[in-house]
């Protein structure tokens, strides 16, 4: 049993640095870009474009305004 328990606490654990190291890398790689959505790491924001990517940037658009900046890929 406490097998498990470690286990689930070591998941636990990893799963939030996880969310942390995303949060802080989004939050560095944006600064000096013009807004945009935050994508996910590695992949960026390919998958949230969905089968209509061009009605997806229309509404990224209506939301962050004409000139706006999304991650796509690791680069």
């Amino acid at each position: 049993m406490a097998y498990i328990e470690s286990a689930v606490t070591t998941f636990l654990g990893a799963f939030v640095l996880f969310l942390i190291c995303t949060v802080v890398y989004n939050w560095v790689r944006s600064r000096g870009y013009p807004p945009g959505p935050l994508g996910l790491p590695l992949v960026g924001y390919v998958p949230f474009l969905g089968e209509k990517p061009n009605e997806t940037l229309r509404d990224v658009a209506k939301k962050y305004g004409n000139i706006f900046s999304f991650y796509i890929g690791h680069n």
